[in-house]
């Protein structure tokens, strides 16, 4: 009974979106990356959404097996809930995931090589190179193609097993099994593995297509950050600088409220407001010449009363 309720349908959402996410948030980083650097887009960045298109559509075809085919639950023949109508489906979905796959697989293939020519193209012998690799990635990519829809014949034999004088090729039976872990009387459960491997697969070559592109960006980001760090520290070092005291004279002998020798300003407290050990300094700044002068005065409230007295008597 606990086989029954057996579910790996988390692990695939949590898979495939996740990686999804990713490579479409490189798709974009790259196109704003071209976009900054004022670089026109190019055949490359094209065929990177072209294949970001497909491997989305691998995604969507994963998740539909889960909603409508049992992808992640156990068959009937090992004690699941999956049984034959549900098995029918499931492998007409296998049959799109595998044309998306190819495609997706193609079109990275062909934005690096297009990124490569873009980038080292004035070679010529280099050119020629890069033509016949791709020539092989299209070779490859036809004959995939061709071996996933008519490795059966007719095609319906792909899905439907009860078709009299079907026959079937085992290519992708091969393939699949080569996971390791794939059971084909419990396909539905555990192809998982394999079905979260050929998202990885797709969705970090994306990622990897477009990590040479998004330089620029990168780089414009790290200046901004270590720009912005030393304007912070110059501005801390402004606001806690200070004028050493030895910079500054001492002058005494102050008037009853001003002096304006060396267009200083003084202005003495009110006794009313100067408590004991207060303390009242004016600094001022002298010509170009000379140190900046401060005018300063440390007098409690006797000190001040005697000044003051002294002053009458005089």
């Amino acid at each position: 009974m606990a086989v029954y309720y057996e579910s790996r349908q988390s692990e695939i959402y949590g898979g495939t979106i996740s990686l999804i996410v990713l490579a479409t948030a490189s798709v974009i980083i790259r196109l704003i990356a071209r976009q900054k650097s004022a670089a026109k887009l190019w055949w490359d960045d094209f065929i990177i959404v072209v294949a970001l298109v497909f491997d989305w559509g691998l995604s969507a075809c994963y998740w539909m097996q889960v909603r409508y085919c049992g992808l992640g639950r156990h068959t009937n023949t090992a004690g699941g809930p999956v049984g034959p109508v549900q098995l029918l489906k499931f492998y007409k979905l296998f049959l799109a995931i595998q044309l998306m796959y190819f495609a997706s697989a193609v079109s990275i293939k062909t934005s690096l090589i297009l990124l490569y020519y873009r980038i080292f193209g004035v070679v010529r012998w280099f050119r020629w190179l890069l033509a016949a690799v791709w020539a092989v990635v299209l070779l490859y990519f036809i004959v995939c193609l061709f071996v996933a829809v008519f490795e059966c014949s007719p095609v319906a034999y792909y899905w439907d097993k009860s078709i009299k004088s079907g026959t079937a090729c085992t290519a992708s039976i091969i393939r699949v099994i080569a996971f390791d872990q794939v059971k084909l009387e419990d396909v539905t459960y555990t192809l998982v593995t394999a079905s979260i491997w050929t998202t990885i697969e797709q969705s970090i070559g994306i990622v990897c297509a477009c990590l040479p592109t998004t330089r620029p960006l990168i780089k414009r980001f790290l200046k901004g950050v270590k720009d912005s760090g030393d304007r912070g520290s110059h501005d801390k070092t402004l606001k806690t600088s200070t004028i050493p005291l030895s910079h500054f004279v001492v002058r005494q002998g102050l008037n009853d409220s001003t002096d304006t020798t060396n267009d200083s300003f003084v202005r003495l407290a009110d006794a009313g407001t100067m408590g004991n050990g207060s303390v009242t300094a004016h600094a001022s700044t002298a010509g170009s010449d000379k140190p900046p002068v401060a005018a300063h005065a440390i007098l409690k409230q006797q000190m001040l009363e005697q000044h003051v007295e002294h002053a009458k008597g005089v």
